[in-house]
């Protein structure tokens, strides 16, 4: 078996900058981790988990995938069984209206920890979704432009 966390990170959202994208992602390995280690030590989800969690230095494989606006991720989910899925909701996510800043309930990404190769994989969502990139270019420390 070769599990994967796949997370659906949010593209659509403007102060989804890099160290917002980086943390949000974290949220979710970290939902899935207490997800999967809250089965059943019989259960294969877990067993999957902690051998996935032991693979290469100390862990497995994340993708991290253009989730758009999440509608169309949120509804295929819907339709698999030997995965565990969820998402991350930040109850103070900043969105700029003009000068103001408020801080709102949002669904920043969906995650999906399921075997690679099993014969009703996500295959149908991964192969059309883009790798997440950012949305935007970010000036860095020493002033170089990042895209």
């Amino acid at each position: 078996m070769t599990h994967r966390l796949y997370v659906f990170l949010r593209s659509d959202l403007e102060s989804m900058v890099p160290g917002k994208a980086a943390a949000q992602v974290s949220h979710a390995a970290t939902l899935c981790a207490g997800e999967a280690l809250r089965m059943d030590k019989k259960n294969p989800i877990y067993k999957a988990y902690t051998e996935w969690e032991k693979e290469g230095d100390g862990f497995g494989t994340t993708i991290v995938l253009d989730g758009g606006d999440l509608s169309y991720i949120e509804s295929e989910l819907a339709q698999y069984n030997d995965c565990i899925y969820g998402q991350v909701d930040d109850p103070t996510y900043p969105i700029k209206d003009g000068t103001y800043t408020h801080l709102i309930p949002v669904t920043t990404c969906l995650w999906v920890f399921v075997d690679r190769d099993a014969p009703e994989n996500i295959d149908g969502i991964v192969s059309t979704t883009d790798l997440y990139r950012g949305n935007r270019t970010v000036k860095g420390v020493l002033g170089w432009e990042i895209e």
